[in-house]
């Protein structure tokens, strides 16, 4: 009878820090949107302004090349006016040429700066959202963490009123999946204590030594965000 009230009392705990937790995380998302949208805002406008100049000097050097071949028949007419229908275009001048190549190599400038302010924007953005991530994880830790082991709890003992909780964490073990998120162990399952893995219950465990996993960890590829918590024994309750 104590173990059910306490698990129901664990119940109403977790829905209450549930609650809470959502609302810390729209105020951090919110501040951390902000964060992207001012940087995401700042390399668009480099980028567009990089665009622009590209275009004008596009412009200009297509001008210039006009120019010179007018030039070019203008000074023809002069030297042959009785002879116009048989002018044809002479070849570029070295000035021409030079102002080509100069021309040619700001735009190839241009086209890489744009470029790299592309590719920048994009890891800008990675880099965000994976900051972003893991802090809506720290804030949401205890629930990721004891949610399985609830469920693992309800699946052995269905009758115990806890079990009205368990549908509300469904949302995010779905949104922890979506993020690639990798679970370190499986509750009650029995491995060889690592380190860097698993958080033991006391300090004179061993690595390799057998132990038992009583909250599962969390890691994102090689970085551990949550380590399992583990211990000697296997207890069947819930506790920190």
């Amino acid at each position: 009878m104590e173990d059910n009230t306490n698990l129901f009392w664990f119940g109403f705990l977790v829905e209450f820090v549930f609650i809470l937790a959502i609302v810390k995380l729209v105020d951090a998302g919110s501040k951390s949107n902000g964060k992207l949208d001012a940087e995401r805002n700042r390399l668009k406008r480099d980028y567009q302004r990089l665009e622009q100049e590209l275009q004008l000097k596009t412009e200009l050097m297509q001008e210039n090349l006009r120019l010179q071949a007018l030039r070019q028949r203008t000074d023809q007419v002069m030297q042959q006016p009785h002879q116009l229908e048989l002018l044809s275009p002479e070849p570029a001048t070295s000035e021409t040429l030079e102002l080509q190549a100069a021309l040619q190599k700001e735009n190839d400038r241009l086209s890489q700066e744009c470029l790299r302010l592309q590719q920048a924007l994009q890891q800008q953005e990675i880099a965000l959202t994976t900051t972003l991530r893991h802090s809506l994880f720290k804030q949401l830790q205890v629930l990721f963490t004891h949610y399985p082991s609830v469920n693992k709890i309800i699946e052995t003992r269905p009758d115990l009123p806890a079990k009205n909780v368990v549908p509300m964490f469904v949302p995010l073990e779905n949104l922890v999946q979506s993020w690639g998120y990798e679970q370190i162990g499986a509750v009650w399952e029995q491995v060889a204590y690592d380190p860097t893995l698993h958080q033991p219950d006391t300090p004179d465990i061993e690595a390799g030594e057998l132990v038992y996993v009583r909250f599962v960890g969390y890691r994102d590829g090689s970085i551990v965000l949550s380590p399992a918590k583990v211990s000697r024994t296997l207890t069947k309750t819930i506790g920190a």
